[in-house]
């Protein structure tokens, strides 16, 4: 112990009072402090010299913090002070600097807020860790299909023969039901589901019990919209709505507005009890499928693999022997949803690789004006190497002139994430009306995204202000104030390397603009294989038309403009489809399976929508056996049964009696141009459709639409009239890939805007140190487009490197894009030249304002410059 407390102070003790005491106290303070320690050692004993040396650092250390905030305030003041007096004194140049990185900055926030959101769907449910989705994958003809339905029978059976699932609910999605109070009429988004809806899902109710609102019969929970929009301001609960004219459902409760980062699409939910008595056929069959899913909830305890190996025990128990060969259920996860592309689904999904897309995008764009912030920043800052001479000439410390630079780099970074913000702000609402979703944006409370941003600003900031900070500062005074710094090319070609960078990603985003475009004018200009011009599509709805249309349409053929009427169970570009598995005629042995997609019509759908008979021939009456046994497919169909001549071949279906083509037509797309042509078939159906397709002439459609209506109250007096062109049908499919190109070009022009900002302060200050250079030359007889060719090679040169760079980048990313579609443009080399031409005319009217102004000075003032 003795041995511990003996000999000089504490070397911890020795280094905090020499951070505590200033640096014109320290030599004689220090030794003081030596002397009195060595002094106690001696006469009291070590112990008592330590406590004693520990208290004196005690009392200095609030004097000394006080004197450092001091200090900090004031060094923090004079480096403002400073930023802002090169910010006056350079306007131009801190205008460019701040509004590049700014700007790319708001492009930046836009893109991740747009980007979370997706990212965000289902995530605000309680248990949305342990939700899945029962998604069912068939098989026919040696092809999988995977679809969101599954059958009605599953949900018993789950929670009957699996103790791993304590929780699981049906929803049948009926996408437009009629609804009505008194003299209200509207088609409304209803599901059927059971009552544990509400304990798997987190839907909070404004009134109601979650637990019994759905456990009875004919009982409804609405949304607060839908109460507003039927009962105004009375009470809703208690009160009666009529769906489908036909059966009053009770309302039991009042749901808070659906989040819009929901896959579900709803307004009214009904008790799936009530469909005991409305649907009894559908409830025990395991082969029937509508729009029905199956949603389960698994503990943290229980693994989904596990659960998922013992379903093809389960169909196994349930279906007959017959009926199981092909199905195949399996887990989704709730976060997997919005990102799925199964067939049938209900839900609102997105691509993916778009998501990705506009990552890369803002990435991109940020990169652009962080790149655009270093140029011109160490561009500018090798004007300040007298500077920095004066400050070390009058005392200045290395250390402190780097503190300056980066203090000074920050402050201009910290200044446009604030000017980012406001842009921001103001944008957002338009924004989120053109993307379609509510997107919100709250900083202070936003903690990851603040820290996000605050990052990349001190990062940018501390990148930027590095080479004057280590650089300059490391210069002698006398060597600078001489004037004798040398100029280094290694530093000119990493700018040069940074400025190629620009112009390459900005050619990158030019390309891929262009290609969206391409492709979506393809698609829209591709040949649909009928004429889809002028057709109304009226959807049946349940009403007594459906069942017996004939009446109907020989109303509507009295009009003149009225060219001719169909009826039929599904429209194309509807989304509305029926398949089955078909045994077709195979003359070298047993019958071939094939799964078609299968269209009921009467007979004049053919010529209605203008279809194109290949082989055979369309319905008609004359044939007494049309209406019983004809056929007829599209060219996709008889591709893959392999026959050479189909017309006479025999096509049969279980529960039907065995048909025979009578006909081929050319290939439609019954969907939009984005999927591939399916194998159809195309029959006759007596009695039961669910759309009327009307073709008109041009002229007068209102006219014509105002006599539709008018028969349609005369026929169907308790429906509201409800009808679409099916060529805007069409173009609505490709809403999202216009909105994309829309946003692409948005984007793109901010990126070449960002990157001419950096440009244009590039060549100001190329101006400004050769103007002597320029005078002399002028003198020397130097014409003014000679010195605007001298200033502008350089840049047109690093244009020309950044295409050798962006082209091979350019069109592996977009070849990979359009693997996304079915039918897709191709990749054109015009479409690379193009682009080059705009980024070579983009950079000359960048650089010619600065680069004529040069060239035009006087050379007597260019000579005095300096």
């Amino acid at each position: 112990m003795r041995k511990f407390f003996s000999g000089s102070p504490p070397r911890i003790g020795h280094w905090l009072l020499k951070i505590l005491i200033s640096d014109a106290e320290q030599e004689a303070l220090l030794g003081d402090f030596d002397e009195i320690y060595k002094d106690k050692t001696e006469n009291r004993g070590g112990f008592i010299a330590h406590l004693w040396f520990w208290y004196q650092i005690l009392l200095l250390a609030p004097r000394a913090l006080k004197d450092s905030m001091l200090s900090g305030a004031s060094m923090i003041k004079n480096y403002l002070t400073i930023s802002y007096r090169n910010v006056k004194k350079h306007k131009g140049y801190a205008f460019i600097n701040l509004a590049g990185l700014s700007v790319g900055m708001a492009c930046f926030i836009l893109i991740i807020l747009f980007v979370r959101n997706e990212l965000s769907f289902d995530r605000f449910h309680e248990k949305a860790d342990g939700i899945y989705r029962i998604v069912l994958e068939t098989k026919h003809s040696g092809e999988s299909f995977h679809m969101a339905p599954t059958m009605l029978p599953l949900v018993p059976a789950l929670l009957n023969d699996m103790a791993e699932i304590p929780l699981a609910t049906r929803i049948s999605q009926k996408s437009s039901t009629l609804c009505n109070v008194g003299e209200k009429r509207f088609y409304e988004r209803l599901i059927f589901t059971d009552p544990d809806f509400f304990n798997i899902f987190t839907f909070p109710l404004q009134k109601g019990d979650p637990h019994t609102a759905l456990s009875q019969p004919y009982s409804l929970v609405i949304t607060e919209s839908i109460a507003r929009k039927y009962f105004g301001t009375e009470n809703p609960m208690g009160q009666v709505i009529r769906i489908n004219n036909a059966t009053d459902f009770k309302v039991t409760g009042i749901l808070d507005k659906i989040p819009d980062n929901s896959h579900f699409r709803f307004q009214i939910v009904a008790s799936f009890a009530s469909l005991k008595n409305i649907e009894k056929d559908r409830l025990n069959n395991w082969t029937r499928f509508s729009n029905d899913y199956t949603y389960i909830f698994l503990p943290e305890s229980v693994n989904p693999a596990e659960v998922e190996s013992k379903f093809p025990a389960l169909l196994e128990k349930h279906m007959e022997e017959g009926e199981r060969e092909g199905y195949t259920l399996h887990l989704q996860p709730l976060s997997a949803i919005h990102f799925s592309s199964l067939s049938y689904d209900f839900a609102r999904t997105y691509n993916k690789n778009y998501l990705y897309a506009f990552s890369i995008v803002g990435l991109f764009i940020l990169l652009i004006a962080c790149i655009n912030f270093m140029n011109l920043t160490t561009a500018r800052s090798a004007g300040r190497a007298k500077e920095v001479g004066l400050r070390k000439v009058v005392g200045a410390k290395r250390a402190q002139l780097i503190r300056q630079f980066l203090a000074e780099s920050i402050f201009m970074s910290l200044s446009a994430l604030a000017a980012a913000v406001l842009i921001v702000a103001l944008l957002l609402p338009e924004y989120s009306r053109f993307l379609r979703r509510e997107l919100s944006f709250h900083l202070i409370e936003d903690f990851t995204l603040l820290g996000i941003l605050l990052g990349i600003s001190v990062f940018v900031g501390l990148i930027s202000g590095s080479y004057p900070a280590l650089f300059l500062s490391a210069f002698q005074p006398v060597k600078v104030l001489k004037a004798a710094i040398v100029k280094s090319t290694s530093r000119l070609s990493f700018r040069a390397a940074l400025v190629v960078l620009q112009f390459a990603i900005s050619l990158v985003l030019i390309i891929s603009t262009l290609m969206v475009f391409k492709q979506i004018d393809y698609m829209k200009k591709k040949d649909m294989g009928f004429n889809e011009e002028q057709i109304v599509v009226i959807p049946l709805q349940g009403s007594s038309i459906e069942h017996n249309p004939k009446v109907f349409k020989t109303e509507l053929l009295q009009l003149p403009s009225v060219l001719s009427v169909s009826a039929s169970s599904g429209a194309p570009a509807s989304g509305s489809s029926r398949a089955k598995t078909y045994q077709a005629e195979n003359p070298g042995g047993e019958d071939k399976e094939i799964y078609l997609k299968i269209l009921y019509t009467d007979y004049d759908f053919i010529e209605t929508l203008g279809l194109e008979i290949k082989e055979g021939r369309s319905f008609s009456q004359e044939f007494s056996t049309d209406i019983q046994q004809a056929y007829i497919l599209n060219e996709t169909a008889v591709k893959e049964l392999d026959w050479d001549h189909p017309i006479g071949k025999r096509l049969s279906e279980a529960s039907e009696k065995p048909g025979y083509i009578i006909g081929v037509v050319k290939d439609f797309h019954y969907y939009s141009t984005q999927y591939q042509v399916e194998s159809m078939a195309i029959t006759l159906q007596p009695t039961y459709y669910e759309y009327m397709l009307v073709k008109l002439l041009p002229d007068n459609i209102s006219e014509s639409l105002k006599f539709l209506e008018s028969k349609w109250q005369e026929f169907a007096p308790d429906y509201p009239f409800e009808h679409y062109f099916m060529d805007e049908e069409f173009e609505s499919n490709y809403y999202f890939e216009q909105r994309l190109g829309t946003l692409f070009t948005y984007f793109s022009c901010l990126a070449v805007f960002i990157c001419c900002l950096g440009v244009f302060g590039l060549i100001a200050f190329t101006a400004e140190r050769c103007t002597k250079e320029i005078g002399i030359r002028k003198v020397l007889g130097a014409s003014v487009a000679g010195i605007v060719f001298l200033l502008s090679k350089q840049f047109i040169k690093w244009v020309l490197i950044a295409n050798i760079v962006a082209w091979p980048v350019a069109y592996f990313t977009t070849n990979k894009w359009l693997q996304n579609f079915a039918y897709r443009t191709s990749i054109d080399i015009w479409v690379f030249v193009l682009a080059a031409v705009l980024a070579i005319i983009i950079a000359l009217l960048t650089v010619s304002y600065q680069t004529l102004k040069a060239g035009k000075a006087d050379p007597v003032k260019a000579l005095r410059y300096e």
